[in-house]
């Protein structure tokens, strides 16, 4: 089973994200504005296609709920 380990760096107008396999390998670092929530939403839902498992990690902010919602 594959899994990816994804953390998630949110900002107001941006947000990063690192991801690992499970021996810490670098897989992809990107980064994406919020504004566009339907890129959000097929970036999430492509890595679907590829790992069977989705661990993620979000930053403690403030404003993380329209991520939350999302």
């Amino acid at each position: 089973m594959s899994t990816l380990y994804l953390g998630i760096d949110l900002h107001k107008c941006a947000f990063t994200t690192f991801a690992t396999n499970k021996n810490g390998d670098r897989i992809f670092c990107s980064s994406m504005p919020t504004k566009c929530k339907n890129k959000i939403v097929t970036f999430f839902s492509s890595l679907r296609n590829d790992w069977d498992v989705l661990v993620l990690a979000v930053e403690s902010v403030g404003f993380y709920q329209w991520f939350w919602e999302l």
